[in-house]
């Protein structure tokens, strides 16, 4: 990864983050110490394991961050699940494709 990569990587998240923080402080939504856990997501089957545990922390954060701003607007954590890859904050693709991953281990539970 060259320097000018990085730093475009580190002000991206530096927004999402921000982004989060702001969302944090109102009340909305919070990131704790679960996104390091790499067996967080084994009770949703073998498929959403195997995803959560592959993915840097970066689209795990990402994707808690879209999941937590969807259950707020949404209401639910239903409507947060099924809606959240969809979600109109900017993330990365790995992420939604995560959260998609996560959508589709709740149906089958």
């Amino acid at each position: 990864m060259t320097p000018a990569s990085w730093s475009k990587q580190r002000d991206a998240l530096g927004r999402l983050l921000g982004s989060a923080w702001r969302l944090r402080r109102r009340s909305l939504a919070g990131v704790d110490s679960g996104v390091l856990n790499p067996a967080l997501m084994d009770d949703w089957g073998p498929e959403v394991g195997e995803a959560w545990r592959k993915s840097s922390l970066k689209w795990r954060i990402e994707a808690i961050i879209a999941h937590e701003y969807e259950e707020h607007f949404g209401g639910s954590h239903a409507y947060a699940v099924e809606h959240a890859p969809e979600t109109e904050l900017a993330i990365g693709d790995p992420a939604r494709k995560l959260l998609e991953t996560i959508r589709e281990g709740e149906r089958r539970r």
